[in-house]
């Protein structure tokens, strides 16, 4: 069967579904789905862009499987936009089955090297959460936050990592590292220079592992420490700085 819609959504659909507990057997080929039609039941959202793919679903009724692999292009949404990025290139592949997502490959790309790749497994309720991920992301994104100060932000920040526990309790672990990077704070004339900064994450607690960088003004400083991600407890932080 062809479906299709005055807003452009095209896929076809083979096979059948059983009114018992049989066996599912269908098909889909999503030629078009433009995101755009979300829009009415979304206000706000500002959603755009167009996702593609195929899937084919087995199982039963009250025990569904299915088999996916999806591509979107141009992807974009308010909360994106507000966060100074214009759209997203994504692919997804894997499998849904005993109430979980197996993800083989997940990539998104976006503007100035902006990128994330995972895999794992998703449950949609209890542990088992499994998910290693790795991505960069360009500094100059927190930009338009400090727009106020004219500070400007550059370089890249590559990050490492696992998500665990559940959805509802995940537990981050990994590292986040940026080589290179500059800062440069008008209002404070202050410029720093070939920023080097490792840090690992492992739940709440952010640790500085080694941090340096020149200022423009002259000499050097560096830091270490450990940040908490606990907002209840006001981010408490144990930081050294030396000049």
């Amino acid at each position: 069967a062809a479906i299709s819609s005055p807003e452009g959504l095209r896929a076809n659909v083979r096979g059948g579904v059983p009114l018992d507990d049989g066996q599912l057997a269908v098909d889909v080929d999503l030629n078009a789905f433009p995101l755009a039609a979300l829009n009415r039941v979304a206000p706000g959202q500002n959603l755009g862009g167009t996702i593609t793919g195929t899937a084919r679903v087995a199982g039963t009724t009250s025990a569904p499987q299915a088999n996916f692999d999806l591509r979107g292009s141009s992807l974009s949404a308010a909360p994106l936009q507000a966060a100074g990025i214009a759209s997203l290139d994504a692919t997804a592949a894997g499998r849904f089955a005993d109430q979980a997502v197996t993800l083989s490959s997940v990539s998104v790309t976006g503007p100035a090297g902006l990128s994330l790749d995972a895999s794992g497994t998703v449950p949609l309720s209890g542990s088992g959460l499994s998910v290693n991920l790795n991505g960069a992301a360009p500094l100059a994104l927190a930009n338009r936050f400090l727009a106020d100060r004219g500070t400007q932000l550059v370089g890249v920040v590559e990050l490492s990592g696992s998500v665990s526990g559940s959805i509802q309790q995940p537990v981050i672990r990994g590292m986040a590292s940026t080589n290179g990077a500059q800062v440069i704070d008008p209002e404070s004339n202050v410029g720093l220079r070939d920023i080097n900064v490792m840090a690992s994450i492992d739940g709440e607690t952010v640790t500085i592992r080694s941090a340096n960088a020149a200022l423009s003004a002259g000499g050097s400083l560096s830091a270490s420490g450990t940040i908490s991600t606990n907002a209840a407890a006001g981010f408490p932080a144990d930081i050294r700085v030396a000049l």
